[in-house]
């Protein structure tokens, strides 16, 4: 008979190894239901005329729920002081409780599978995260609820969790490849394990009975719009939104759930969301990391000293002041820019676009480096070397260029100069921060 948690249908790999698949679906079988007080939750919150009480009191059936509840509330990321789970409902409202306690069930239910290669602290550190993130950019989106995105962000990557769990050696083999070949790991889970983990992420929510918006957020969290033609408007900006902020919070190195191909954010996720105004961007960036430090510590998340959460410059009371980078890009940015990861580290970012004399601005000696994104450009290799060796004419200063994989290859001569080359379509903000310790401590 087939399981009910799988559509075949959704496998579109011809030569998909069907044992694999039903073993995936008979792991999932196996993996502990949600607690019987979440399926009540929810049940009890899409009726009409429900109270505070009755939420309140299904809660209390849970004592640990209902400790992470109050925790939470009366953490600094909410600013309340409850005593009791009646007044953290009314406070919250039913959407936020529904959404928090299918989170915190999901985390509690999975802390008692081993998650074989991945590190479970690392990985929900990068879920709550890409949630934190979720949230703060639905602040500026219409149609999609905060709290939605929040629970989106959260869960979409489960089905990460029972590869790494139950397929630990496919697994093990996807990451190696897709970081040795720079692939998607996405496209190699679809070559040598036969189904995708947003695929199975899906099935395992549907297992557990999560709300369909949520298992369209595991399932699409990878896909352009024209790629989910079968949803709505609405669902299609909702999955934008995880999209876009996995994609933040990966370059962000904040957390980790396996390696992953880093590009910036899609033109047309930046369309379908708020027309690619870098503000709303660098905004969520700042609250994300501002509220993930108290939600890790509230929820007993350790930090393991990789996610560099914290901005590492001078505190306002230091009397010295931090570096000043300048930043030479193109005139439209790439999200997420070069400037708002910089100054995350604490670092003073300063801007010259492309087209506008930059000699002059090395020679006035204000900056202590310099980071030149080229990314996307076609380069002439020799005016490049040209116009470097009169930068080192004006100034001593460390040099960093940005470069699309491999298509910009520098002298020994200009390494030697304190140029350096970084390859990648996206940089991430650990290589970022490596770099300029080397070169300027702060």
């Amino acid at each position: 008979m087939q399981n009910k948690c799988i559509d075949y249908m959704e496998i579109t790999i011809e030569d998909v190894d069907r044992e694999i698949i039903q073993s995936i679906v008979e792991l999932i079988d196996q993996l502990p239901a949600l607690p019987i007080v979440v399926q009540r939750i929810l049940q009890v919150i899409e009726q009409e005329n429900t109270t505070t009480k009755e939420i309140a009191d299904l809660i209390s059936l849970d004592p640990a729920l209902s400790a992470r509840l109050l925790s939470l509330v009366n953490s600094a990321y909410y600013s309340c002081s409850v005593s009791t789970i009646q007044h953290a409902v009314a406070l919250l409202g039913f959407s936020e409780v529904k959404n928090l306690t299918i989170g915190l069930k999901v985390m509690e239910t999975l802390s008692a599978v081993e998650f074989g290669s991945l590190d479970p602290d690392l990985f929900w550190e990068h879920s709550l995260a890409c949630g934190l993130c979720a949230r703060n950019l639905a602040k500026h989106v219409s149609q999609v609820k905060p709290d939605e995105a929040f629970l989106g962000g959260l869960l979409h990557d489960i089905g990460k969790m029972v590869f790494g769990a139950y397929l630990e050696d496919r697994w093990n083999a996807v990451q190696k490849r897709a970081e040795a070949e720079g692939h998607s790991p996405l496209v190699l889970e679809n070559k040598l394990i036969g189904v995708a983990h947003t695929t199975v992420g899906k099935w395992l929510a549907r297992h557990w009975k999560i709300p369909v918006l949520h298992q369209l957020a595991i399932q699409y969290h990878h896909a352009l719009p024209e790629e989910a033609e079968d949803l709505n408007h609405q669902e299609q900006k909702y999955c934008a939104i995880i999209y876009a902020a996995n994609i933040l919070v990966r370059c962000m190195n904040l957390g980790s759930s396996g390696y992953s191909l880093l590009r910036p954010v899609p033109t047309q996720i930046l369309a379908l969301l708020v027309q690619d105004d870098p503000h709303v961007f660098e905004e969520s960036i700042d609250k994300t990391l501002c509220e993930l430090t108290e939600w890790k510590k509230t929820l007993g998340i350790p930090d393991k000293g990789t996610a560099l959460a914290e901005v590492s410059g001078p505190g306002p009371d230091s009397p010295h002041e931090s570096p000043s980078l300048l930043v030479i890009c193109p005139e439209k940015n790439r999200i997420p820019s070069l400037q708002t990861l910089l100054k995350t580290l604490g670092y003073r970012v300063h801007t010259s676009c492309f087209g506008e004399k930059f000699l002059p601005l090395l020679a006035q000696d204000k900056h202590q480096a310099f980071v030149i994104d080229l990314r996307g450009m076609m380069v002439d290799t020799q005016k490049l070397i040209t116009s470097l060796q009169s930068a080192r004419s004006q100034s001593t200063a460390p040099i960093l260029l940005l470069a699309d994989n491999n298509k910009l290859v520098l002298s020994p001569s200009l390494e030697g100069q304190n140029i350096h080359c970084l390859q990648g379509f996206q940089p991430h903000r650990e290589a970022l921060h490596q770099w300029l310790q080397t070169v300027l401590p702060l």
